[in-house]
């Protein structure tokens, strides 16, 4: 298998298409040149972008029989994936590169190119160790690479993203999955939580010139965005202290 063997997926769907134009723009920002195709995971609205292929999968009946329609339009062996509402500013693309080329030769299922918290792992290499069967999220595709047709027998019909993420942690145990040691291989604006907008990237974004003509999803207030972050400081510190009794 060869390093030209993998495609780039942008997971999202039209509703989501106030993103795209940002998010394809600062992809390819990131990584000129980029030598692997580039796919839209849409419905029927076109992206009108030459850089990247709409998959036009038809209507949206969930997230998974969705997303295989998608990857059956995609010849490649392996996929990588990035989310619509993920901007990215920066590659280390000559590590992204390295962890591309150890993935293929050493033939992995899944390699996660962001690190995996709450994670002890065992040691693959000086750049990658391999996610125990009891990782969170260990199922999740954001800055994943992971081999297609794995991928489409770990889908469940029927199931939405957070099922696959949960339940597909059960079915995928007998699979192995590495993780990356390095934290910042890719740097990004995370867009949109639970249908809103988070202030700080959508200011981010109107000051770099997007109008976000056709924009359907509210703004975060200040003190929502408070709330969010107090959960999750609190989600991080409990799965911290868990993680100690492993």
């Amino acid at each position: 298998m060869q390093v030209d063997d993998i495609a780039i997926v942008i997971l999202s769907c039209d509703k989501f298409k106030v993103t795209w134009k940002p998010c394809i723009d600062h992809f390819f920002n990131a990584w000129p040149g980029c030598p692997h195709p580039v796919y839209l995971l849409n419905n029927f609205t076109s992206s009108e972008d030459q850089r990247v292929k709409d998959l036009m999968v038809g209507d949206d009946h969930n997230w998974s029989d969705t997303l295989k329609k998608g990857l059956l339009k995609i010849e490649k062996k392996r996929i990588f994936f990035i989310f619509d509402d993920s901007f990215i500013t920066k590659f280390n693309l000559e590590e992204v590169k390295l962890i591309f080329k150890i993935a293929i030769e050493n033939d992995l299922d899944s390699v996660a190119l962001r690190k995996k918290e709450f994670d002890r792992g065992k040691r693959f290499n000086e750049k990658l160790y391999k996610l125990s069967p009891t990782t969170k999220y260990r199922n999740s595709l954001f800055l994943n690479l992971i081999k297609k047709d794995l991928l489409l027998n770990l889908l469940k019909s029927g199931e939405n993203a957070w099922q696959f993420e949960k339940d597909g942690n059960i079915r995928n145990k007998n699979f192995d999955f590495y993780s990356v040691y390095e934290t910042k291989l890719i740097t990004y604006y995370h867009g949109i939580v639970k249908g809103k907008w988070l202030p700080e990237t959508y200011t981010y974004l109107k000051n770099k010139g997007y109008l976000l003509n056709g924009n359907t999803f509210e703004n975060y207030s200040k003190f929502q965005v408070f709330n969010l972050k107090i959960y999750t400081t609190i989600f991080y510190v409990i799965q911290k202290f868990l993680h100690l009794f492993k």
